[in-house]
Parts: structure tokens; sequence; C-alpha cells
């Protein structure tokens, strides 16, 4: 008898293959067997064997027939391809997360599509990349988002400016004809908002007369704002990870526009923006004291002893004493929480008219922190922070029964890094010390 001939068959990696001998040999005993590119699943010794294909290359399946005492032998040659295993990179990488991975067969990792949904920020634009085999198409499809641009192995994609979910589901097809698809949960997540205000009101001011810019953007208790850049406008920079609100004197008159940009812990930014209009001609000078304590009184004057014009004076964070016209004492009794109080002139005369507002330190004999929550996550960190006070020595510490936290430093003396490390209550303190003011 002669066997009949199992047909050479081209099939893919980790798949599942039955294979039947025709009917022509169809009695007697069976013995199937499989090169190691596979393994048999089940009974080797039946009429239907079925292999399961786990590595890539030329693979062999063997019958031997027993049949009314005639042992017949066939093979049959197999060409198993290589199971496509696709993956997506991001240009942006966002914080807050740890990504599962998966280990490809060429060692490169590639986002787990059964793992936690990997996260974008509000509003952000985010181009992701498809990586295969050479030779690969690709097809996506885009849930919760808006695709700005692309390309086959590209989309550049717009997430909604609020947070919530959406989903990336990508299928390659190799040039061997082998498919698979692969979707990643996208987790849109809160960006901060960025607000300022600035004095003088109404963005004129003269000539070399401070802009006093106060950060009001707002972060989230899940992640707050670690970061400030100031763009001024005239090619000056300040940046900080302080909760700082910067001073900045313009040298030279025309529209300038200032950009506040934040950065919250996980990477998302947020920008704000704000025409000035710097006049051509200097503004007065205030005399004043540097740093005073709660409490204290400060005498204020106009530097210009030959200014003649009117002066009318206004106080943020305590009340005047004594108006003497071109100058003025104050009582600094009513500091908030910022640390600092304002002194604003109001010039309705003169080359430059207009409002010049000076910030002045004053040191309160107790104030919260920057950031108050009171309840942070195990095995976290948060920036805990003071009034940056100019001239002032700040000593952190942790109670002794604080066992389940540390502290770290910044390069900013008026904040730390609490980093926790289990369940519990957490004592923090700061005494601080202003060597200019003496309190």
């Amino acid at each position: 008898m002669q066997p009949s001939k199992l047909w050479a068959l081209l099939i893919f990696v980790i798949t599942i293959q039955p294979y039947t001998p025709t009917l022509a040999i169809q009695r007697g005993g069976y013995t199937w067997s499989v090169s190691s590119q596979g393994t048999i699943v089940g009974s080797a010794n039946n009429q239907t064997v079925t292999i399961t294909w786990t590595t890539s290359g030329t693979a062999k399946v063997f019958l031997e027939l027993d049949s009314a005492g005639t042992t017949l032998y066939d093979t049959l040659i197999v060409t198993v391809k290589r199971y496509p295993l696709p993956y997506i990179t991001a240009i942006k990488i966002y914080g807050c997360q740890v990504l599962d991975t998966l280990q490809r067969e060429d060692n490169q990792s590639w986002f787990n599509d059964d793992g936690e949904c990997i996260r974008a920020c509000a509003g952000s634009t985010i181009t992701y990349t498809a990586h295969g085999f050479v030779g690969s198409t690709y097809n996506w499809i885009i849930d919760g988002g808006t695709i700005q641009n692309s390309t086959d192995s590209t989309r550049t994609i717009k997430w909604p400016d609020n947070p919530g979910l959406g989903n990336i589901t990508l299928t390659e097809l190799s040039n061997s004809g082998c498919k698979r698809t692969i979707s990643l949960c996208i987790e849109i997540i809160e960006k901060p908002l960025a607000r300022f205000k600035v004095l003088p009101k109404g963005g004129t001011a003269c000539l070399n007369q401070d802009y006093i810019f106060t950060d009001s953007s707002k972060g989230s208790n899940s992640s707050p704002i670690i970061h400030w850049l100031w763009d001024f406008g005239d090619g000056t920079f300040y940046s900080t990870s302080t909760f700082n609100s910067p001073t900045h004197a313009y040298t030279t008159p025309g529209k300038k526009v200032v950009k506040l940009i934040v950065k919250n812990a996980c990477n998302c930014t947020d920008t704000a923006k704000m025409n000035l209009d710097v006049m051509s001609d200097p503004s007065i000078k205030i005399k004043c004291t540097s740093v005073l304590c709660e409490g204290d009184t400060g005498y204020y004057a106009i530097e210009d002893s030959t200014f003649q014009g009117d002066v009318h004076w206004s106080i943020r964070g305590g009340h005047i004493l004594n108006d003497l016209h071109h100058s003025i004492v104050v009582l600094w009794d009513a500091i908030d929480q910022s640390g600092f109080g304002y002194i604003t002139a109001d010039i309705t005369s003169g080359s430059c008219p207009g409002p010049v507002t000076i910030k002045v330190p004053v040191i309160k004999s107790s104030i919260k922190f920057s950031d108050t929550a009171l309840a942070i996550c195990d095995t976290s960190s948060r920036i805990y922070r003071l009034p940056a006070w100019p001239g002032t020595t700040f000593n952190w510490s942790l109670d002794p029964q604080s066992t389940n936290a540390t502290i770290s430093n910044t390069d900013q003396p008026n904040e730390i890094v609490l980093n926790t490390n289990g369940n519990g209550q957490v004592i923090l303190s700061c005494n601080y010390q202003s060597a200019l003011a003496g309190c």
C-alpha cells in the first residue's frame, strides 16, 4: 500500500494546526512525531494529530502507520513563519505610572496590551509609532482622540482637554501574511492650569520699573505643580521649582509677551500668556526696608527728592499709620500666607504717570506650608514649601515617631521633598530664622 502524501503547508509561529491523512490510509495504528519547532497537543496515536508551533523555521511532521503488518512512513515539510509582535512607542512619556512590558523575540520592550493604561495629558498632541517586521503594513483604530497627522506606521493624536479614556488598536500584517492585533488603553490625565497676575494692573509700566508677577496656577492633589518656567518676552527666562512670584524690569520699551509654563508631577504642562506695554520713560523709585517681621513698621518714600507730583498710596498686608504725601509709615499686621506685602504708589503726574508697586518680604510668626495636603499616598513623594524670604534659614525636620517617611532637600532652602514608605501619621516641622529681620 502506498501512503498518501501529507502536502507541505505554510503556517505561523504560535499556531495550533491539526493534521489528518487521506482516506487511503485511514486504518491501522498511527504514531505521530514532530521536529523541535513544534509540540504535539494531546494523543500522538489517533488518526488526527494537533501540533502547536512555537519556533519559526523549517519543521517536519512524521507519520508511522502500522497497517496489516506493514509499516508505512511519511514526512510533511512545514515552513513556520514568525508571528508578528507589534509594539508602539511615543515621543512623549508621562510619569506617575509603572508600565508593564513584555520581551519580544529580538529583546526589545513593548507595551503590554493587557497591562495598565498608558497615560497622556489632557489636551496633549502625541505621535505614536508602530514597530514590527520589515515590510509589514499597519491598520490603526483610534478611539477618544482626533488624528492630526498619519503615515502607515505613525499616528499623531490630539487628546481631548478633559480627563477620560481613549484607546489605540494596532494591527500588523507581515509580508508573509501573518497578522496580529494589539490594543492599548489610554488614560487621559488632568493637566495643570497655568495662570498668573501682574502688578501694575493693566500691564502698562514705565521703563526700568519692576513688574511683579504672582503665580496663581492650579495643580491637583494627585499631581501637584513641580516646575515653573517664566519667559519675560525680552530674551530673559526664569526657571524654578519653587512656588515663587518673580519681579522683572524691562530695559527696552515696546510690546512684550510674557509666558508662564507650568509642569506637574506627571510631566503634563500648560501655558498662560499676557501682553505688556513698556513705556519709553523711566518710573519713580520707592525707598524701602528689605525684610521685616510681622507686626513691624516700615518707612517708604519716593526716592527722587525733586519729584513734585501727586501720589496716592495703597497697601496690601498692612495699614498706613502716617501718610506724608511723598512718604508713608506702614504697620505690617495683615500679611497673608504668601509671606509678602505690597505697596503701590499711584503717580498722577510726571514723565511716566501710573502705579508703581514694590513687594515687601514680611516674616510671619507662623505660617502654613504652600501644599496643604494632609493625606498622601504610601510610597509617594510630595514637595512642601514656605515663602522664599531672602536671608532666611530654614531647618526642616520629622518627628522621631515618623519612621514611615524621609525628607530630602531640593536646590531651594525653603522647600523639601517628603517621601513616604509606609502607612501612618507623619509630623513635618520647619523652624525658620531671618538674619536680616532678626525674627
